[in-house]
């Protein structure tokens, strides 16, 4: 299985991914757009939303996610303190690097992490059932299993 490297906008973090994803999709969700919003207002943030206020993502088992250089400028926010999901930041440029939903056994990373044009799945317009069947036979192939991302521990506040 073929490593990615995916770097922020400075290059002090760098994400190795292992894979293929199991999923690829824009989330136009009220908590994505209320995200989405408050990171790219942040100094120097690149833009996430898309024209139609949806964030890309490309979904990874959490287990093929690793960080391989700048740990310490990783950062995590949540939109409400008791949120299962968390936001995952490059501190030192702001970028947003992925998305953590706690229970689940994927990572959504964002789409803005892969050069242009290098992203050539097909994109899940909605929750279909082959979508649906793509996440359950890798969390399968897990054995059911949630990994945990330990390699950020530090909250920020937006």
């Amino acid at each position: 299985m073929q490593n990615q490297i995916l770097s922020c906008q400075c290059g002090n973090v760098q994400l190795s991914i292992k894979g293929k994803e199991m999923a690829s999709a824009d989330c136009g969700c009220g908590s994505c757009r209320t995200a989405g919003a408050k990171m790219q207002a942040l100094d120097g943030a690149p833009t996430i939303l898309n024209s139609h206020g949806a964030t890309h993502f490309e979904l990874y088992r959490k287990d093929y996610i690793n960080c391989e250089k700048g740990a310490e400028h990783l950062a995590q926010f949540r939109l409400k303190e008791d949120s299962p999901t968390r936001r995952i930041i490059a501190t030192c440029c702001n970028t947003p690097m992925f998305l953590d939903f706690g229970p689940g056994h994927w990572a959504s990373v964002y789409g803005i992490l892969w050069p242009a044009g290098t992203v050539t799945s097909k994109r899940a317009k909605s929750f279909s059932a082959g979508f649906m069947a793509k996440l359950l036979w890798a969390w399968a192939k897990m054995g059911f299993k949630s990994p945990k991302i330990t390699f950020v521990d530090r909250q920020i506040e937006l």
